[in-house]
């Protein structure tokens, strides 16, 4: 747990200074986007520390009460660990899926430019994110709730929480209907950089890499936080 923390840290490090060049000082951007770039960061980042407080700082220092006094007692501990675990895996879970949920929407956004903000486009995207990221929360309350059900602590293992039976059926349907957006996405912007008016067919080949690489850079976050999950 240290180790990733000191890993998320040194990473911040590296690139303070073009966070700082690129989104403080900058005068070409608004507030949206440093609104947008705190809560894909430092919201992260937080939930993250959280997260390692919680697995680990908690629980050694629930134990190193207990063993400093001459008192364990097993179930107090296994009560106090179980409130942790519980708060963690709602936390990360729900905060994950708003995360991705956010990315997701800054991708949309793109694809609706791309089309140059016409109507139609905007209504498919926009029913497509409705329902996606409506069954993403829902099937990540399910997995929660199945996951506390099938989890269990264990001082022997690190008093971390782990998963007893596999990953509940809700996960890879949560990470389908996801995948789903993912490729209707891709769909429209290849459907749209064959539509757009072009003298030559690699017209069509340049603009479909360049709003793919563009879509590539938003979504490798995306694609981070899943990994996380």
């Amino acid at each position: 747990v240290a180790a990733a923390v000191c890993l998320m840290i040194w990473d911040h490090l590296l690139t303070l200074d073009q966070e700082i060049d690129a989104i403080w000082t900058s005068r070409n951007k608004g507030y949206l986007p440093k609104l947008i770039y705190v809560l894909n960061r430092y919201f992260a980042e937080g939930v993250l520390l959280y997260t390692a407080y919680a697995v680990w700082g908690v629980f050694s220092h629930s134990l190193t009460d207990a063993v400093s006094s001459g008192i364990l007692s097993r179930q107090s501990d296994l009560i106090t660990q179980s409130r942790a675990c519980t708060r963690v895996l709602w936390l990360f879970t729900m905060s994950s899926t708003v995360m991705v949920g956010l990315l997701q929407f800054l991708i949309a956004m793109r694809v609706y430019k791309s089309w140059d903000s016409q109507k139609r486009a905007g209504y498919v995207l926009l029913v497509a994110f409705s329902v996606c990221i409506s069954a993403a929360f829902v099937l990540a309350v399910i997995t929660v709730i199945v996951f506390l059900k099938t989890t269990s602590e264990s001082a022997a293992s690190g008093n971390v929480c782990f998963m007893l039976e596999g990953l509940p059926r809700s996960v890879p349907a949560l990470l389908s209907t996801l995948l789903a957006f993912d490729v209707l996405i891709v769909l429209m912007v290849l459907y749209r950089a064959l539509e757009k008016p072009r003298r030559t067919h690699i017209e069509a080949i340049n603009s479909f890499h360049r709003d793919g690489a563009r879509l590539y850079l938003v979504a490798s976050p995306h694609s981070t936080l899943i990994n996380i999950r």
